[in-house]
């Protein structure tokens, strides 16, 4: 090892340097020191699982110069606001959820002979039909769960105060059977409906599905703005073994449906009207359940059509 000078020698292993004779301020170092200082460091146990999508991936804000991070994109905002038109709790969607649970109580209040209260309440609880699609028009929260809810509010809140109403002998047995019979039909062809698109997306039948609207989010949907954890909100992750499951199409309400429904709550309000005050008299309420009955046989018939044409969902 004649010749050597000042500086950095790699030697094969640290023993062989017992074999060298170097000059004043040579210094060595082995392969393997080498090889573990060209290695990246390890990061500790507790950062993995915790790193955030890198920028630009899964809706991340990309760097500018200076390293500050832009504004929020529009899709971000756009997914987080659909992702709240399609919560329970939004404004529409919770008046629905109101409206449903009401007629049990409702239901109550009749057959303990409350009219006067089970009237108001009936009321009240008519106009959130309203009130709801308001709300979700004023406030751009129309969301595939609000198109089936709003319908199944009124049915929950219709057939309970039908039914109380009949068992009271304030509404015909056959009136009620028709608003009943008629409002089952169309929940159960509903779910039918959910039942034959997962099967032909090859989901298994399972609750969390057949009353799922939303979609699970294909590897793409990546890039349409997710949280702080990476998940696309309003989407669920889809297991590796299975497809995609599909989302629930919108529901279209039909005009003559509107009418039954404004029909149906006349109908009940003018009985418990003329419950607790005597008014209006028999014959009106009989051309009212002569018109809700039409009505809903008609609004039956017209969902069958639209569903065979392909026009309803």
């Amino acid at each position: 090892m004649e010749g050597l000078k000042e500086g950095w020698y790699m030697i094969p292993a640290p023993h062989a340097a017992a074999h060298l004779h170097l000059p004043p301020g040579a210094r060595l170092y082995s392969v393997e020191q080498r090889t573990r200082e060209a290695a990246p460091p390890t990061p500790p146990p507790s950062a993995v699982g915790s790193a955030k999508p890198a920028p630009g991936v899964c809706g991340q804000p990309t760097p500018t110069a200076g390293g500050q991070q832009p504004a929020a994109t529009a899709e971000g905002t756009d997914a987080s606001s659909s992702a709240f038109a399609e919560s329970l709790w939004s404004p529409p969607n919770a008046l629905s959820l109101v409206r449903g649970a009401s007629g049990p109580v409702i239901a109550i209040c009749i057959l303990q002979e409350q009219w006067m209260v089970a009237g108001v309440a009936t009321a009240v609880s008519g106009a959130t039909d309203w009130l709801d699609g308001y709300l979700a028009r004023r406030m751009g929260l129309q969301s595939v769960i609000g198109s089936y809810l709003d319908p199944l509010g009124d049915k929950l809140l219709i057939c309970s105060v039908v039914a109380a109403l009949s068992a009271k002998g304030l509404i015909p047995l056959w009136v009620a059977a028709v608003v009943i019979t008629r409002d089952a039909g169309l929940v159960v062809g509903a779910v039918a409906h959910r039942a034959h698109m997962l099967r032909a997306a090859g989901r298994p039948l399972r609750a969390s599905e057949l009353f799922s609207v939303g979609a699970t989010a294909p590897p793409s949907a990546a890039s349409s703005g997710c949280d702080e954890n990476g998940a696309v909100p309003g989407a669920a992750a889809a297991p590796p073994h299975l497809p995609p499951m599909p989302p629930m199409p919108l529901m279209r309400p039909l005009l003559v449906s509107k009418a039954n429904t404004v029909l149906q709550l006349a109908l009940v309000c003018g009985c418990l009207s003329s419950a607790a005050v005597g008014a209006p008299e028999q014959g009106v309420l009989t051309a009212l359940e002569v018109a809700t009955a039409a009505t809903t046989l008609a609004s039956l018939g017209a969902y069958a059509h639209k569903y065979a044409a392909g026009k309803l969902l």
